[in-house]
C-alpha cells in the first residue's frame, strides 16, 4: 500500500485538465482499435463542504469553494470511462469545452458526443454552442465532425415530474392533465389490502427539498405500472374525469422512453 501511495503521490492532480491522465490514456489508447476511443464526456457540478484544505506537496491552499466542475471521458462502444478535469465554482463554458475536447483529440481519443444535465448554467452553454430543438449538435474543434448534445435523463425524467406536479401539462389538443389524477389513484388505493398500483403514494406528489432530486420517485409516477393502473380505473369507471385518457397515453409514452423502466416495473 506505501507504495502504490508513494507511487500516486507522483502526480499532478492540480485543478484543471489532468494532463498526466491524459498521458496514461494515451498510452493505454495505443492498444485500443479507433472504435474502442470513440468518447462521450459528461460534465456535471457537485455540491462541496465549504472547508479549507492545505496541500503540503505544493505549499497551497485550497478553499472555501461552492462547487466543483467535473469532467468524464467514457467509452461509447467499449467499458472504460476516467476523470479528466475537475475545478472549483467553474461553470463550463464553450471555450474551456472546446479546450477538452482538443486535449483528447491530440491524446487519441475522438469525442463524438457530450452529455450534461440541464442547469441553467448549462442551458447558456448550449445557448453559446447554437444547440436547440432544431440543431442538436456542434462541429469538433479539431475535425470539423459533428459533436452531439444529449441532456442527461434522470434530470429530464425530474423535470418533467416536478412541471406535471407544479403546474401540469397542456396537451396539442388543448387539453390539461396534472397531479389530480395521481391524487384520485392513491385515493382509490386507501384502506385497501389490495393496491391498484403499489408504487404510487402521498410521498410521491408531495415532494419537497431533497426529495425532488429523487430520480426513483419520479420514475414510479411515469412507470408503466401507473399508466396500466390508471387505464384499469377508467375502463371500470373508477376514474370519470381528469381526462384520464390523456394522462394514461402520455404516461405510457413516457415509461417507454424512461431508461430506468426495467428497474422500477
Amino acid at each position: 500500500m506505501s507504495t502504490l501511495w508513494t507511487w500516486a503521490s507522483t502526480f499532478t492532480i492540480q485543478p484543471g485538465i489532468l494532463t498526466n491522465v491524459l498521458k496514461l490514456m494515451k498510452a493505454k489508447g495505443d492498444l485500443l482499435t479507433e472504435e474502442e476511443k470513440l468518447t462521450v464526456i459528461s460534465f456535471d457540478e457537485t455540491y462541496i463542504s465549504h472547508r479549507i484544505c492545505y496541500d503540503k506537496k505544493f505549499e497551497k491552499v485550497y478553499g472555501p469553494h461552492r462547487c466543483v466542475q467535473t469532467v468524464v471521458a467514457r467509452g461509447l462502444l467499449s467499458n472504460w470511462k476516467q476523470p479528466i478535469f475537475y475545478n472549483y465554482d467553474t461553470s463550463m463554458t464553450k471555450e474551456l469545452l472546446n479546450n477538452i475536447i482538443q486535449a483528447l483529440h491530440e491524446n487519441g481519443f475522438n469525442v463524438i458526443a457530450i452529455v450534461s444535465d440541464m442547469g441553467s448554467s448549462n442551458v447558456g452553454l448550449w445557448r453559446d454552442m447554437g444547440i436547440s430543438i432544431t440543431n442538436t449538435s456542434f462541429k469538433h474543434p479539431m475535425t470539423n465532425r459533428n459533436v452531439h448534445v444529449f441532456a442527461d435523463v434522470p434530470h429530464m425524467l425530474k423535470l418533467a415530474r416536478n412541471h406535471f406536479l407544479d403546474q401540469g401539462f397542456i396537451l396539442p389538443n388543448g387539453k390539461y392533465i396534472g397531479k389530480n389524477i395521481l391524487q384520485q389513484l392513491i385515493k382509490l388505493n386507501g384502506g385497501n389490502d389490495f393496491k391498484l398500483s403499489h408504487k404510487i403514494s402521498d410521498r410521491h406528489i408531495s415532494v419537497e427539498g431533497t426529495a425532488r432530486m429523487n430520480v426513483r420517485l419520479a420514475a414510479n409516477v411515469f412507470s408503466n405500472t401507473v399508466a396500466k393502473a390508471i387505464l384499469f380505473c377508467g375502463n371500470n369507471k373508477y376514474i370519470n374525469d381528469y381526462n384520464w385518457k390523456e394522462v394514461k397515453l402520455y404516461t405510457i409514452k413516457l415509461a417507454i422512453k424512461n431508461m430506468y423502466r426495467r428497474s422500477f416495473d
